[in-house]
């Protein structure tokens, strides 16, 4: 029997067509794939070639909170699969992140977490993403450092597998509200980061202030 993806999971806020092309480009076995839909419109998958299922969230979750959903949702699985919706799956390149995915690492393309795996370990000595990274940006640095934190750098994996970026972050750049929102909580999230870092602060609750304070919906 061959080998497949237990779930591959792909927040979305706009851009649908983007998603479609990115569904499109998958040419490996995956059991299933879930769609997050943070955005206002609802979504539903023309390709039929995969069993989906479709979250039409009631606002936007944004990047952490998505793969933090995910993990909840699913908290059996050894590893989990995330990618974004402006991208395109090279070639094998979904085979090569299945072989080089288990419990133990963070698989990351060689477009960092546009698309990657986390182990289930990881996620228990280092715990979920920081969801005051709100809505999106600087997650994924922050959770690099605490991985470090923990003296696990061994457990990453860069350039794992190979993607193809559409025209980097068209989430933001295909809406004008959004690209002039992010020029604030994107500032706000590096301050964020620097603090942590600066101060040696530990994972932070979420906040509900920040949460409103960084809204782009």
């Amino acid at each position: 029997m061959k080998d497949s993806i237990k779930l591959l999971s792909v927040p979305v806020l706009n851009r649908y067509d983007l998603l479609e092309k990115m569904i499109d480009s998958i040419d490996y076995p995956i059991d299933e794939i879930l769609i997050l839909n943070n955005g206002k419109e609802k979504y539903t998958p023309k390709n039929k070639n995969f069993n989906f299922t479709v979250l039409n969230l009631p606002s936007n979750l944004g990047c952490s909170g998505s793969w933090n959903l995910t993990i909840k949702l699913y908290p059996h699985l050894k590893y989990w699969c995330f990618a974004s919706t402006d991208i395109l799956f090279s070639p094998e390149s979904l085979n090569k992140l299945q072989k080089e995915s288990n419990s133990n690492f963070l698989c990351l393309s060689n477009k960092f977490t546009s698309a990657f795996s986390i182990g289930e370990n990881l996620i228990k000595e280092v715990g979920l993403f920081d969801e005051n990274y709100y809505p999106i940006y600087f997650e994924y640095m922050d959770y690099i450092k605490r991985i470090e934190k923990n003296n696990l750098q061994n457990s990453i994996k860069f350039n794992s597998f190979e993607i193809e970026e559409i025209n980097d972050a068209q989430t933001i750049k295909s809406n004008n509200a959004f690209f002039k929102k992010n020029k604030i909580t994107e500032k706000n999230n590096k301050e964020y980061l620097l603090n942590k870092i600066n101060t040696d602060l530990p994972h932070i609750p979420w906040s509900i202030d920040r949460r409103r304070n960084n809204e782009w919906l």
